[in-house]
C-alpha cells in the first residue's frame, strides 16, 4: 500500500492529537529505533541459524567423503589382492614351462 504525503501527514497530526504536540516526532523515531533493534535480533537469529545449517552440511559432507573413501580403499584392496594372485600365477605357470623346457622336472 503506497502512502502518500496527505496521508503520513494526517497520520502525524493524529498522533500529536493522542500523544500530545512534539511527541508525533519522539514516537515515530523510537519506533523506528525499536524496529531497527528488532531487525537486528532477527539478522542475528537468521545468521546463527545458516552457520548451524552449514556447520551440519559440513558434517554430512564428511561422513559421505568417509564413506566412499572406505569403499574405494575395499575395492583398491581386492584389485591389488587379485592382480598379486594373478601374478604369482603366472610367475608359478612359467616356472613349470621352464623346468619341462630344461627338463628338470
Amino acid at each position: 500500500m503506497a502512502v502518500d504525503e496527505q496521508s503520513r501527514r494526517r497520520l502525524y497530526d493524529r498522533l500529536e492529537e493522542v500523544l500530545g504536540v512534539g511527541q508525533g516526532d519522539a514516537d515515530v523515531s523510537t519506533s523506528f529505533t525499536a524496529l531497527r533493534g528488532e531487525l537486528a535480533l532477527f539478522e542475528q537469529r537468521l545468521l546463527h541459524r545458516f552457520d548451524r545449517l552449514d556447520d551440519q552440511l559440513a558434517r554430512h559432507a564428511a561422513e559421505i567423503t568417509a564413506g566412499f573413501r572406505g569403499e574405494i580403499t575395499a575395492a583398491l584392496t581386492l584389485q591389488v589382492r587379485q592382480t598379486v594372485l594373478a601374478i604369482i600365477g603366472v610367475l608359478l605357470a612359467v616356472a613349470g614351462l621352464t623346468a619341462a623346457v630344461l627338463g628338470l622336472s
